[in-house]
């Protein structure tokens, strides 16, 4: 049985993503409580364990004095063929 969809939200953070071999930057199109959907500035593999920072954004600005969110997540999907940048969706794990 597939599980709902959760609900997601439109957002202004910049990320990170940390692969084991390269760090990659991105920003964060959309959220959710159970994952992120991120342009990405390079391609990932799916079910890829990463580690995303995000980082909140006003005016296209990083805020200096805010801590990042950093969470491990898995890569769920990654869609080279979008314009202008490859969007990558994002499933966050619990950590144990």
């Amino acid at each position: 049985m597939k599980q709902p969809r959760s609900a997601r939200w439109e957002t202004s953070l910049s990320a990170e993503i940390y692969t084991r071999t390269d760090v990659v930057t991105a920003s964060a199109e959309n959220l959710s409580a159970g994952g992120v959907c991120l342009q990405v500035d390079a391609s990932l593999c799916a079910d890829e364990l990463v580690g995303v920072s995000m980082f909140p954004v006003c005016d296209g600005i990083e805020d200096p004095d805010a801590k990042p969110l950093n969470l491990p997540a898995v890569v769920v999907w990654c869609d080279e063929d979008s314009e202008p940048n490859v969007r990558a969706g994002m499933r966050f794990i619990d950590e144990e």
